[in-house]
């Protein structure tokens, strides 16, 4: 907590340069002006990449601007001013960027074009800024180019506006404003470690570790883990244990009673992934169905892990919601900073599509907010075209809960919830893994 992520050395000068020229802002809108549009294109694209957001620019000021800048102009954001643009146009559409309440960073940019000199453009903007901003937000240069940028670097470094070689670079440098932002409000809150009904979560959960330590046991099994989390206020499906194939046929019976689906796994305290030995069967719709299922998992798992021991099966209803979310909620014991908690786009590419985001418990609302914010997939939970928002209050509560549950048990090492369901319903965990 408190702590602005870089990625290589160049991330960490830079960064090094922005937070201390710069107050942090709790939005960062980036107002952009460039003599280039494909600069101004690779800029957004950086910053949108990196969770920052481009500045939508209000009509009294796109009047203005179209005032002051030729016809052939933008007409948006990032402001192209065009490639002949001498440094009053500069000028102009600076001023008008600065006055638009819009507006919360200021990026100005020059590409050499042999039409304007890139050393007079930075002059003038060196005019404008005052100690590094304009209009009281932060300026931030870039100059594109060697020899001819190395003058227009020099004038806008000793004006005290921070200058980047790279949009990509720029737009970075525009997005630390706002992490850094996040990352000093995280530290400063202290959020509790308990909440109503905590303590009986966490006797059921002692109740079950005892039970795997006293087998000699690490790993839960799936049923296990399942109510786990189940007892910290994560949704799990409706589950039977089944201990042969009639009773797995018996089992789905019952569930089919109110279920129009059910999913036959495998039972193994040998086997982590089920997936992987062919041990799930979906989408059965009868009784005979269900028990075909177990014996053609109990015929896979001979050939594919000959040995393993089948300590039975689980029967569970069969969750079926269309436009839901695959995530992934996890734990893991790091040897350094201790207990590390994920989130993510989860299901089976989980590695492939690696798209998570990482935390320190203890969270609260505002915390694992964050979180999902971090990670593309928060983006898709908001909702888009026929898809209705997830909803976001269920998917803070599993994640406080995991965080709860990660600091009342010490003696967990790791922790994968994956997949939980998440959509406009609320959510549910389909699989969990625990040791």
């Amino acid at each position: 907590a408190g702590v602005l992520r870089v990625r290589d050395l160049a991330e960490l000068l830079d960064a090094a340069e922005t937070i201390a020229r710069y107050s942090p802002l709790e939005r960062t809108r980036v107002g952009i002006v460039t003599n280039g549009g494909g600069a101004g294109v690779l800029a957004i694209d950086k910053l949108i990449d990196r969770g920052g957001e481009l500045a939508a620019l209000s009509p009294l000021t796109i009047e203005r601007l179209n005032g002051v800048l030729p016809p052939t102009w933008s007409h948006a954001n990032p402001v192209d001013i065009v490639g002949d643009a001498a440094p009053e146009r500069y000028q102009a559409a600076l001023e008008a960027l600065s006055a638009d309440p819009g507006t919360d960073v200021i990026l100005v940019m020059n590409c050499p074009t042999g039409l304007g000199s890139s050393p007079d453009a930075a002059r003038k903007v060196a005019e404008l800024g005052d100690e590094g901003e304009i209009g009281g937000k932060p300026l931030l240069g870039c100059w594109l180019g060697e020899h001819t940028a190395r003058e227009g670097r020099r004038i806008l470094t000793e004006a005290g506006i921070a200058s980047f070689e790279t949009p990509e670079d720029a737009a970075i440098a525009a997005s630390y404003l706002g992490e850094w932002s996040r990352a000093q409000r995280a530290l400063l809150r202290t959020p509790s470690s308990q909440d109503g009904g905590a303590a009986d979560g966490k006797a059921t959960v002692h109740a079950i570790f005892r039970q795997v330590a006293s087998e000699g046991r690490r790993m839960l099994t799936e049923p296990e883990a399942k109510a786990a989390i189940a007892a910290y206020g994560i949704p799990v499906p409706r589950t039977v244990v089944a201990n042969s194939t009639p009773e797995v046929a018996e089992a789905a019976g019952q569930l089919l009673e109110s279920a129009e689906r059910v999913v036959v796994k495998l039972l193994s305290k040998a086997v982590s992934h089920k997936s992987d030995v062919g041990g799930v069967v979906l989408d059965i719709a009868t009784a005979a169905e269900a028990g075909e299922a177990a014996k053609s998992i109990e015929t896979r798992l001979r050939a594919q892990a000959p040995g393993t021991k089948a300590d039975g099966y689980t029967v569970q209803t069969m969750v079926v919601r269309k436009h839901a979310q695959e995530l992934i909620l996890g734990m893991n014991l790091d040897p350094m900073f201790g207990p590390v908690l994920l989130f993510g786009a989860g299901g089976t590419a989980v590695e492939v599509l690696n798209d998570t985001a990482i935390a320190l418990p203890p969270l609260d609302d505002v915390l694992a907010g964050d979180l999902i914010d971090a990670t593309r997939i928060g983006r898709l939970l908001a909702g888009y075209r026929d898809r209705k928002p997830a909803d976001r209050a269920a998917i803070v509560a599993a994640l406080n809960g995991l965080s709860r549950m990660t600091i009342d048990f010490p003696c967990l090492t790791s922790l994968d919830i994956n997949p939980l369901l998440g959509d406009a319903a609320g959510v549910i965990a389909l699989d969990a893994r625990i040791e």
